[in-house]
């Protein structure tokens, strides 16, 4: 009653947009001796529909107008969730001693952009100048600049000491503008030293155009590979799955100063081959060297030179990540970390209407609140630390992730798990998909295990959805990770999600599992290893 009380009072709190002292819970792992845990019964006195309803219907209230990032209403869901971190005793984890990481989101709206080639002794040609749209577009993440530079031939433009590859090996790319293959070597190989036919993190984009700039490139030009099996994929990228089929603008991670000057720019194959032209270069031929041999084929591209202008206006809001730690107790193992995470930001108001987002994703903010409140309530500490996120701006495309991982609190390397809760909220009352355990067989193993005590019904079928959540961008750095997520429905992206269609039992029982699982992991003698199998 008391609880329900609380609640109370903090949706008042919202109403008015006034501020609320609670009294805060002991702080978790207040006594270190030892105990003979009964994790599954904690798990369900601690984990409960009635408050996981709670939180779901504050944070997808109509008070707090669809939590769009960098809205007003996506700061209150903010504040009422660094609140409840500060209920349940978590240390400050965010920026200057407080729960909030901070960081900028800006939308790009492009004023000119110009891509010239220009022939030099002794080709005697007329300039060739592009056409925007058709054989040149800028990516999103594109910088501003306008020059003229001479073109290095890059292959896919990747540095991987860790397969021992560098397509910058034998080139000076500084003051240059990169010429570079989309995806990887051997792609299409799955005994590819490059993870097989699954992609890496250095086919990304913009990977690729970070490496760049760290060899002092002044631009990049990203061809799409003639004997790529991913072509149907836009050139812009692929984070255009978030919204509804409306006019809304894009937003990215605001650049940084490196990058505010460095156009990186997505080219026709055709284009790609009249800049190849002089050197007498066939890009089949230079790809198909490269995946044969798996060696570089890098060159300067003489008697020309290539002409840069992109122009932008930009626009900027600041969002935040909420962030709360659990220290670890274990002198050796405290230093590692299991991160357990969600995102609470959701799409705003769209043509007069709001989205409140129930599912997607109060339901999976409201499985972490319920997480992180049982670990304050286990009289001793897990042996690691446990890193309660929401996320933002994972409606804008996984930003507020990618964000974090680009500037983690933790080192990366010492992250362990991460643990992802997406939608938790709907459909059959006992099924879920667990997304991302095929590329971990202990974290495979101890969710089996844990399930034990839950009884839900367990699928493998959504592995379609794994570039689609938070954990994502965890995995690209080989991270192992987990994702509990129900399905979509009618309701998905929709005004018509709403508190009412959640079903908390079940979203009681997966945030249970996935307290089971962050335990156990947090607890286990050995970390789980990032590697890929397949599960039958």
């Amino acid at each position: 009653m008391q609880r329900c009380r609380r609640a109370i009072l903090y949706l008042l709190f919202v109403l008015s947009f006034s501020s609320l002292v609670v009294p805060a819970h002991a702080a978790p792992g207040k006594n270190n001796e030892t105990y003979d845990l009964n994790l599954g019964s904690i798990a369900k006195r601690s984990i409960t529909p009635h408050e996981a309803q709670l939180h779901v219907d504050i944070l997808a209230s109509d008070k707090l107008t669809g939590r769009e990032s960098g809205m007003l209403g996506q700061w209150l869901a903010a504040k009422y969730i660094a609140d409840e971190f500060s209920k349940y005793g978590l240390l400050h984890a965010g920026d200057k001693r407080g729960y909030y990481q901070n960081f900028q989101i800006e939308h790009r709206d492009l004023r000119q952009a110009r891509l010239v080639l220009k022939y030099t002794n002794p080709i005697r040609r007329d300039p060739v100048e592009f056409v925007l749209k058709y054989d040149f577009i800028p990516f999103d993440f594109t910088g501003e600049g306008k020059f003229t530079a001479s073109v290095v031939f890059a292959g896919y433009g990747i540095t991987a000491p860790e397969y021992d590859y560098d397509d910058y090996t034998a080139i000076n790319a500084k003051g240059k503008i990169v010429l570079v293959l989309r995806h990887e070597p051997q792609e299409d190989d799955p005994e590819s030293i490059f993870e097989g036919t699954q992609l890496t993190k250095h086919a990304l984009f913009e990977q690729k155009a970070r490496n760049a700039l760290r060899h002092g490139a002044k631009g990049l030009l990203l061809v799409t590979d003639p004997a790529g099996r991913h072509n149907n994929m836009s050139p812009q990228g692929s984070w255009s799955y978030s919204h509804p089929r409306t006019n809304r603008k894009r937003w990215e991670l605001a650049l940084d100063d490196h990058y505010e000057s460095f156009p990186a720019i997505w080219i026709d194959i055709d284009v790609a081959r009249k800049l190849l032209a002089p050197s007498r270069s066939s890009l089949n031929q230079l790809q198909n060297a490269i995946d044969m041999g798996l060696k570089p084929r890098s060159f300067a591209i003489r008697n020309l030179k290539v002409h840069m202008n992109v122009d932008l206006e930009r626009k900027t809001r600041q969002t935040q990540n909420v962030l709360g730690l659990v220290k670890g107790s274990d002198p050796r193992l405290r230093n590692e970390l299991v991160v357990v995470g969600a995102h609470y930001d959701h799409l705003g108001i769209i043509d007069n209407q709001i989205y409140n987002g129930a599912d997607d994703n109060a339901s999976g903010t409201a499985g972490v609140l319920e997480i992180a409140e049982a670990f304050s309530e286990i009289p001793v500490v897990p042996r690691r630390s446990v890193l309660f996120i929401a996320f933002s701006a994972e409606e804008l495309g996984l930003l507020g992730s990618r964000y974090y991982v680009e500037h983690p609190v933790w080192p990366l390397e010492r992250t362990v798990t991460m643990i992802n809760l997406d939608m938790i909220g709907r459909n059959d009352p006992y099924e879920v998909s667990v997304i991302g355990s095929n590329r971990s067989p202990k974290i495979h193993a101890v969710n089996i295990e844990a399930n034990e005590e839950v009884g839900l019904d367990l699928k493998y079928d959504g592995e379609h959805f794994f570039n689609r959540s938070d954990q994502a961008n965890f995995a690209k750095h080989g991270i192992p990770v987990l994702f509990y997520n129900t399905g979509v429905h009618h309701d998905y992206h929709r005004p018509t999600d709403v508190p009412e269609k959640i079903n908390p039992q079940k979203l009681s029982r997966i945030a249970r599992l996935a307290f089971l699982v962050a335990w156990e992991i947090a607890n286990s003698d050995t970390r789980p290893k990032y590697a890929p199998f397949r599960i039958h």
